[in-house]
């Protein structure tokens, strides 16, 4: 009986499988959580160590290992420090851009910056109006907002410790971005008038935008980029998850 169950149920079989494929299909280009690095060590020349690219990192001498994440450490400057990976952005694709954020920092306009660039300069300072990146950064009345790519100061927080996130949908013929801070929306969708060259990812440090910190000691961890190569394939889920329980209940 178990044989012949499986002989008319196996055409079912195969399309579900498939489409859980599809849905399992989301990539991780890149992830560092920069473990087993030693104190102090240049974060420079490391390679991203896992994720279907492969990059070293390129930054100023400035951005250190702890060994368990990465800082800003004195004697940057006067420019921001930045780290980057190679990076091409795609048409038909939707991009998730995420990292831990520490802001400890009590001095005015120090910043934490994550984002997409169009170049991998380890002092060109981030901007949100063309490097499709966002910042959080600590105000002078103490508390911290996210600035994002529409230029507003949308989300305050007593904290400036946090999960951001940058979706970057390139799906449509005019590309969007969001940010999210711990999940939440931080201020509109962005549609750009003109799609980004974009041939980085990365984050950086800065005070207000074009120089060092004022401050020292914020740190990065947990960088991650993925992507969803085909969006269409996304309801497939269900059906599959749907599909194979009825068919587990089937061969029992």
């Amino acid at each position: 009986m178990m044989k012949q169950k499986q002989k008319y149920l196996l055409p079912l079989i195969t399309p579900l499988l498939i489409g859980a494929a599809v849905q399992a299909g989301v990539i991780t280009n890149y992830y560092d959580g920069f473990e087993g690095t030693g104190n102090g060590a240049n974060l420079n020349t490391r390679p991203a160590p896992e994720g279907t690219l492969t990059a070293n990192w390129f930054s100023r001498a400035a951005i250190k290992t702890t060994g368990s994440a990465v800082t800003i450490t004195d004697g940057a400057g006067d420019n921001p420090s930045n780290a980057s990976l190679g990076f091409t952005a795609e048409a038909g694709k939707i991009y998730a851009l995420s990292a831990d954020l520490n802001n400890i920092s009590t001095a005015s306009f120090d910043s934490v910056w994550l984002g997409f660039r169009d170049d991998r300069s380890g002092t060109a300072a981030f901007t949100t109006n063309n490097a499709t990146a966002a910042r959080v950064f600590r105000r002078a009345d103490g508390d911290y907002t996210i600035r994002t790519e529409d230029g507003t100061g949308s989300l305050v927080e007593t904290s400036g410790s946090g999960t951001m996130k940058l979706v970057l949908d390139t799906t449509e013929s005019a590309w969007t971005i969001t940010t999210y801070w711990n999940d939440e929306l931080a201020g509109a969708t962005y549609t750009y008038t003109e799609n980004p060259d974009i041939t980085h990812v990365g984050f950086g440090f800065s005070g207000g935008g074009v120089e060092e910190p004022t401050q020292f000691d914020n740190t990065v961890n947990n960088f991650s980029l993925t992507v969803i190569p085909e969006p269409s394939t996304l309801g497939l889920l269900t059906a599959s998850s749907a599909g194979l329980l009825l068919l587990r209940r089937l061969l029992i």
